[in-house]
């Protein structure tokens, strides 16, 4: 339990790690053209932090993306994929079949420790959270 709660970052590390992520795709040549927050949703032991992110690059480099982004140093995960061709492919014109891809990262987030968890409500409690 001590070495997951390692890959767990703290709420400042988000910040990070989300840099990290652009580093990447600049690594790989994709493009994010969207990274927007979604609200923290509190659980019992850890809050999730959700992202969604739209990229935009050849079929391959934004599969190697999605790969680099799940082995990042703390758990973030690519959920809720949708591939497409890009619809305005004139856009890229150095790409030779640009693909647009949407998805959403997800991660977890060790709470403040000064403020006490949610109260326990009995539904959805349990294994998932």
């Amino acid at each position: 339990v001590a070495r997951l709660e390692e890959l767990i970052p703290a709420a400042e590390d988000v910040a990070v790690l989300l840099y990290d992520m652009n580093a990447r795709a600049r690594q790989v040549g994709v493009e994010v053209s969207r990274l927007m927050p979604a609200p923290p949703e509190p659980g019992a032991f850890y809050e999730k932090r959700s992202y969604d992110v739209t990229v935009a690059g050849e079929y391959d480099d934004v599969g190697r993306f999605l790969a680099d982004v799940a082995s990042l140093s703390r758990i973030v995960t690519p959920v809720e994929l949708d591939l497409q061709q890009h619809p305005q492919p004139q856009l890229y014109p150095e790409m030779d079949a640009p693909v647009l891809a949407t998805f959403r990262i997800e991660t977890y987030v060790v709470p403040d420790r000064a403020t006490p968890p949610p109260a326990a409500s009995g539904v959805g409690s349990g294994a998932g959270e």
